[in-house]
């Protein structure tokens, strides 16, 4: 396996930590922080 795949699957296990964080995030009703993370990005 070469370092640019090694990277992509990387990149894809962070997005799906990051998605279960919001998904737990927005369970406990902490949607403007939600709100303000996407306007900062």
């Amino acid at each position: 396996m070469n370092d640019r795949n090694g990277c992509w699957l990387n990149m894809k296990e962070i997005m799906r930590k990051l998605y279960r964080i919001i998904m737990k995030l927005r369970d406990q009703k902490l949607i403007p922080m939600i709100e303000v993370i996407y306007s900062i990005t």
